[in-house]
């Protein structure tokens, strides 16, 4: 059970990593299709969204730490860190194309 429980968090880690790593690709460019993002807009979009790639990628390091029987507690820190990026990202990401 810890096997699967381990195999889901990572695909879950590995989901959202290409989900943050494919709308920063695609919301790179300012022009679209209802006009032009501020740059202001695209740049805090764009950080945040480092910033959550990088969070993401130390989950998966915790993660893996985790798997071994070693430190549990960075685990159970950057997990719900990364994922409240995530969301972070996201609402940067809809307020750049609604704006």
């Amino acid at each position: 059970m810890r096997r699967v429980g381990l195999g889901a968090t990572g695909l879950l880690i590995a989901v959202v990593t290409v989900i943050v790593a494919v709308g920063m690709i695609d919301g790179a460019n300012p022009q679209f299709s209802r006009g032009r993002s501020p740059t202001w807009s695209v740049v805090v979009q764009e950080t945040l969204g480092i910033v959550t790639l990088a969070a993401l990628g130390s989950t998966a390091v915790a993660l893996v730490a985790l798997a071994r029987r070693r430190r549990a507690r960075r685990f159970f820190i950057f997990l719900p860190l990364s994922l409240a990026l995530a969301f972070g990202w996201w609402v940067a990401l809809f307020v750049e194309r609604v704006s």
